[in-house]
C-alpha cells in the first residue's frame, strides 16, 4: 500500500477557508481584467489540428496529442484555446514529416463539438 503522504490532497486542505481570504477592493482596471478573463473563459470557440488525407477535402483526420495519433472523430482531437498555439505545435510537430497540418475553429456547445471553419490548403503551382 502506498504511503498516505504521497497521496493528492484535496483542495480544501490546501486553500484557506473561504472566510479568511479578503481580496479588498478590487480597482476599476482589476475588475475590467476579471471580466475579460472570465468572457474568455466562457468563450466556445477551440481550435483543433487536421490533415487533408485525400484530394477534395473528402476525408480530414485529427491530431490527438496525447496519444501521437490521427482519428477521424473530432471528439478525441486536441483542443486548443488560441490559434497561434495551435499553429505553433502544427509547425513543431511536422517538422522534418511531409505532412501538412491545419487549423479547425470549432465550438463546443452542449458538450458536443462542431467545426465552424477549416483552414484552406494554399494551393500550389
Amino acid at each position: 500500500m502506498g504511503d498516505a503522504r504521497n497521496q493528492p490532497q484535496p483542495a480544501a486542505a490546501v486553500l484557506p477557508p473561504e472566510d479568511d481570504w479578503d481580496p479588498g477592493e478590487l480597482t476599476p482596471e482589476e475588475r475590467r481584467e476579471l471580466r475579460r478573463r472570465i468572457r474568455d473563459h466562457e468563450n466556445p470557440v477551440r481550435y483543433v489540428l487536421f490533415s487533408d488525407i485525400l484530394p477534395g477535402r473528402r476525408w480530414r483526420l485529427f491530431l490527438n496529442l496525447s496519444d501521437d495519433t490521427f482519428c477521424n472523430d473530432l471528439g478525441t482531437a486536441s483542443l486548443f484555446k488560441r490559434k497561434q498555439i495551435a499553429l505553433a505545435v502544427a509547425e513543431a510537430w511536422t517538422e522534418g514529416r511531409n505532412r501538412d497540418l491545419l487549423v479547425a475553429k470549432i465550438t463546443i456547445r452542449g458538450g458536443k463539438r462542431k467545426v465552424l471553419q477549416y483552414e484552406k490548403k494554399p494551393r500550389s503551382g
